[in-house]
């Protein structure tokens, strides 16, 4: 295994710089004697396609440690929503082999993306390039109807909720997955989440409003999180190394897919970033709630459908995640046989 490595962020003290999952491990212990408990965590997930796949196994560790129900809520964005969905269902392990077994591949890196080598059934390039679109889509969410136990997530302590992007007003928006009346909707939701305008097929319409992968225009709407749930402490994975910027690549490349979008949506691609910068500044300027973020210190492109890198991409997220909690566990021993 090529191990990727991890860092965090945090504004608790220099003395205890895990507090925020230490008190994620009250939080589950208060729920599991059945108690109320003031500590009040959320877990935020980031976009970042294939790059979330080392959120899910920082995910994955929590959950082999049984503390996805130390969270009060889990709030996901692209990616990063199916991650939320599986964990409050405790399917993990589900989701990881789907995206190991049938979206990645093992050609070479420098094929996998471009030839037919390198597609697969959900994702093709070259399908684009003759005009149609990158992610099918129509065969993915019913793979991911089929692996999520929707009652298990229904049944969830946690409420999940999907962030994604209003199209025409180019404006984030929150949707609970467990408040849709339909099973089927909890999987428009999620399609909505990865729906990326001008890589995927058609549109997704959820009381008659087009919806979006939430990266479009806010990847971290921390505003809106915290005056839903006035969290005590927020855990986040970051999906991108800490000081990372676009590249000049990275904008022209996406270009093309902006030409048919809404004025307000071009505007908010283009921005996004900027905006990203502002809700980073607006956290670290919080004092009423613990942070922690954890970034790759590596930089994982959203469209490395490699096989290799994805596992590996795992596994490190996996270890690093049992090695922080191993030190939590370490400081709070009356927590250990919970």
């Amino acid at each position: 295994m090529r191990a990727v490595e991890f860092e965090y962020e945090t504004n608790a003290p220099k003395d205890d710089e895990l507090l925020v999952l230490r008190r994620v491990l009250r939080r589950r212990y208060a729920r599991f004697i059945g108690v109320d408990s003031s500590i009040r965590p959320i877990l935020n997930i980031w976009p970042g396609g294939f790059a979330g796949v080392g959120a899910i196994g920082l995910a994955q560790a929590l959950s082999e440690r049984n503390l996805i129900e130390g969270f009060d809520a889990n709030a996901g964005n692209s990616i990063g929503l199916p991650i939320c969905a599986f964990a409050a269902s405790g399917q993990l392990h589900e989701l990881i082999d789907i995206i190991l077994n049938r979206c990645t591949n093992t050609a070479p890196i420098f094929v996998s993306q471009w030839s037919p080598w390198g597609t697969n059934e959900f994702i093709s390039w070259p399908r684009w390039l003759r005009g149609g679109s990158v992610f099918d889509f129509s065969r993915l969410i019913p793979l991911l109807y089929e692996k999520l136990d929707v009652e298990a997530l229904r049944a969830s302590p946690v409420d999940v909720w999907a962030i994604v992007s209003e199209l025409e007003s180019a404006r984030p928006d929150l949707l609970h997955l467990q408040g849709a009346h339909e099973d089927a909707d909890i999987m428009r939701i999620i399609m909505a989440s990865l729906h990326i305008p001008e890589l995927c097929a058609g549109e997704v319409r959820i009381n008659g409003k087009a919806f979006g992968d939430g990266a479009c225009v806010n990847i971290f709407p921390i505003r809106r999180i915290v005056e839903k749930y006035q969290p005590t402490d927020m855990l986040v994975f970051a999906n991108r190394p800490k000081d990372w910027h676009p590249s000049f690549y990275n904008r022209m490349s996406e270009e093309p897919l902006l030409r048919h979008l809404t004025p307000e949506m071009k505007k908010g691609m283009r921005t996004r970033e900027e905006r990203l910068q502002r809700r980073i500044d607006f956290l670290r300027s919080r004092n009423d709630f613990r942070y922690l973020i954890i970034y790759p210190k590596k930089d994982v492109s959203m469209f490395c459908n490699d096989k290799k890198v994805s596992a590996d991409l795992y596994e490190s997220g996996r270890l690093y995640m049992h090695q922080l909690l191993d030190t939590c566990f370490g400081q709070e021993q009356k927590f250990l046989h919970m």
